[in-house]
């Protein structure tokens, strides 16, 4: 994964070290998990340091590096990674001129979540890592620019491949 440090209250989710118990062994993965499920994970979006603007979590940014063979083997292992339901609220106007506004979600995939696959057991007593598996770390503006958004002529460069240079 390539990471970079989170603005708070974004719609980005974050990298995590997940441990599964399994006997005298841990089972470790390095996954993502998206800013519509930390509620489900227990996950507080709290900043870094008191008073600060970023995270104490840092941002999956949707890139990745790896070797295309172990991506092919993960694939036919789990072919829809990340399976999972995003709801927003949304407006609409009724038939009768109503404006309402209720949950809607989408159904979403998140191809970065092939990394699931990649899992890795190790003794209990181990350091918490992992080793076929890793996050690179870079300065914002280098890195969530290159995919946040497109810029908008006239428009701010935050986010943009544009605010990268």
């Amino acid at each position: 994964f390539v990471s970079c440090p989170r603005l708070l209250k974004t719609a980005e989710g974050v990298n995590v070290l997940v441990e599964r118990k399994k006997g005298d062994k841990v089972e470790r993965v390095l996954t993502n998990i998206e800013y519509c499920d930390f509620a489900r994970y227990g996950i507080e979006d709290k900043p870094l340091e008191e008073g600060g603007r970023y995270s104490r979590f840092t941002c999956n940014t949707n890139i990745l590096f790896a070797r295309l063979q172990e991506i092919e083997k993960a694939v036919s292992l789990c072919p829809y990674p990340g399976l999972l339901i995003n709801i927003k609220p949304a407006t609409f106007v009724s038939s009768s001129g109503e404006k309402k506004q209720i949950a809607m979600g989408r159904l979403e995939s998140t191809m970065q979540n092939i990394a699931d696959v990649f899992i890795e057991e190790h003794p209990v007593s181990s350091e918490p890592k992992t080793e076929k598996t890793f996050v690179m770390y870079n300065d914002r503006k280098k890195t969530i620019s290159t995919t946040k958004k497109a810029y908008v002529p006239g428009g701010s460069l935050q986010e943009t491949p544009e605010q990268g240079f």
